[in-house]
């Protein structure tokens, strides 16, 4: 027998919620695989209650509403490494990994910023509906959905052109939250009486909507792979919605209020933001349970990174 080689290099998948701390101006990195909570990374602003990660480049963007910017924090380093200005008052903003683009809904200014990840410089601004709250991508069509609060509709942007091509109205109701599934194309919009919206994007129209056994909704989030929607409530209820049947599955009371949900599309883990108790809640799929509570001061927002550890 030869002589023995050397250990080969061994390698961890670790599972990462990035938790916006609304009173301290921190974001806190959550080692969901570990159940730790990892030291705060200081902002430059005062974050709003937003956060979205590319997963190819690991850089989150956490938009400052009263600065009227946008941090991006290098979660690998964990700091910031830019601040990007945008339009007034920038709310609830997400991703496109595949192009790089961050797409940034301005309240008060009726447009949304296109921030180039590559750069982090404003690379175009699209005119939106009244009052711009949250948007929603679509990495596979390159469709952005963009909810408007004050016109009380949804927004379809052209990734590729910039364009804005389509509107859906909800009528009476206040939209507040919206998710996208790309794998079934299809659009979910939580607004604050309580209704949930079912929009079919391929044909641009609200295709079901039923009421919600939750108050005023505070987060909204698709796990693509099981096609289950998960929508929160600031009374602490979280309910379980079928995609395929769009029928409520189950609910939940898990905390005096909840105010941030984020999905870990590799692991089963859900993370979820009790700000009343200070904590951030890890919460399996499978089981249905809270696996862990973590202590965070002021969590709201959330959001996910899958990091690889070598050792």
């Amino acid at each position: 027998m030869g002589p023995q080689g050397p250990p080969g290099v061994s390698e961890r998948r670790l599972s990462y919620g990035y938790v916006v701390n609304i009173c301290d101006d921190t974001v806190t990195p959550i080692n969901g695989t570990d159940g730790l909570a990892e030291p705060p990374i200081s902002l430059p602003n005062a974050p709003t209650y937003s956060i979205a990660i590319n997963a190819n480049t690991h850089h989150a963007y956490i938009p400052s509403y009263n600065d009227s910017v946008v941090d991006v924090v290098d979660v690998d380093a964990n700091q910031v490494i830019a601040t990007v200005p945008v339009g007034p008052n920038p709310s609830i903003l997400d991703v496109n990994p595949n192009t790089n683009r961050v797409y940034v809904p301005n309240t008060n200014g009726n447009t949304v910023s296109v921030i180039d990840g590559a750069s982090n410089a404003v690379i175009a601004t699209i005119p939106s509906s009244l009052r711009p709250h949250a948007v929603a991508v679509n990495a596979v069509t390159n469709r952005i959905y963009v909810i408007n609060d004050g016109t009380r509709d949804l927004s379809v942007i052209d990734g590729a052109t910039n364009v804005l091509t389509r509107v859906v109205s909800f009528s009476a109701s206040i939209p507040w939250y919206v998710a996208v599934n790309p794998n079934t194309n299809t659009v979910y919009v939580a607004s604050t009486d309580g209704i949930f919206w079912v929009v079919n994007a391929a044909a641009g129209a609200v295709v079901d909507f039923f009421g919600l056994p939750t108050d005023y909704p505070s987060g909204l989030a698709v796990d693509p792979k099981t096609n289950l929607i998960y929508v929160t409530g600031n009374n602490g209820i979280m309910v379980t919605i079928n995609g395929n049947t769009n029928g409520i599955i189950n609910t939940q009371t898990l905390a005096s209020r909840i105010s941030g949900i984020a999905i870990d599309p590799d692991t089963n883990l859900v993370y979820i933001s009790a700000d009343l108790e200070q904590a951030m809640l890890l919460y399996n799929r499978v089981s249905n349970t809270i696996v862990n509570s973590i202590p965070v001061r002021c969590p709201t927002a959330v959001a996910t990174v899958t990091k690889v550890s070598v050792g």
